[in-house]
């Protein structure tokens, strides 16, 4: 099995790679090494994907001819999510979102 992701997918990725270069205020290392922690986990968690295809919560599963999946990235960069689809050969990265949690009101 193998990756691929689309335009969009890289996109996002290359968005907040910036994000974490510019919008931080860091220093320029600290600042590149948490960019670089963020693509690594993007990767890691795409190759882990390609391992257990199945293991992403299925969307929209009453659409039965889309079936798109999300998965969560690692601490410390859980907000984001993974949504992709796959075939009997290709994992395809389709988005990389922020998915917030609604919190529960007390």
């Amino acid at each position: 099995m193998r990756i691929e992701t689309t335009e969009q997918f890289d996109a996002d990725r290359e968005y907040q790679f910036q994000w974490y270069l510019v919008e931080t205020k860091l220093d320029t290392l600290p600042a590149l090494e948490l960019a670089t922690h963020f693509a690594q986990a993007v990767d890691a968690t795409l190759d882990f994907l390609v391992r257990m295809p199945d293991v992403g919560r299925r969307r929209w599963p009453n659409w039965a001819d889309v079936e798109v999946r999300s998965f969560r990235l690692k601490p410390p960069f859980n907000r984001f999510l993974v949504f992709y689809t796959r075939t009997a050969d290709v994992i395809v990265g389709v988005r990389l979102l922020e998915g917030h949690r609604k919190e529960a009101e007390e």
